[in-house]
């Protein structure tokens, strides 16, 4: 297994993009649990996207799981902290839009 490099910038640039609660995140899984996608696609787990985030891990903009969430607030909706995943979704698509890597285009 390869060590990741936490790089805090990209975490930061998410926050200041929306995704003011990111760093709430407790990783207790409640948002996996409670989402409708992974029935889906079973490897889908919105809780890694959520450290990918917190730890401004690079390689995020190639996975499917960012463009799978529906953002249908379930997850929202569970959290114990009250992180707005949905922000982080939304930060994390926004930044990868303005870096032109949108997948499929």
């Amino acid at each position: 297994m390869e060590a990741l490099t936490p790089l805090y910038e990209v975490n930061e640039a998410l926050v200041a993009m929306g995704a003011e609660k990111l760093n709430l995140c407790m990783q207790c899984g409640m948002c996996a649990g409670s989402c409708p996608w992974r029935i889906v696609d079973g490897p889908f787990n919105i809780r890694r996207l959520i450290r990918m985030a917190q730890l401004g891990v690079e390689g995020y903009e190639s996975d499917d799981i960012l463009y799978g969430c529906t953002t249908c607030n379930k997850c929202v909706l569970k959290c114990p902290r009250g992180v707005t995943i949905i922000d982080v979704v939304k930060a994390m698509r926004a930044m990868i839009a303005e870096t032109g890597a949108i997948p499929g285009v």
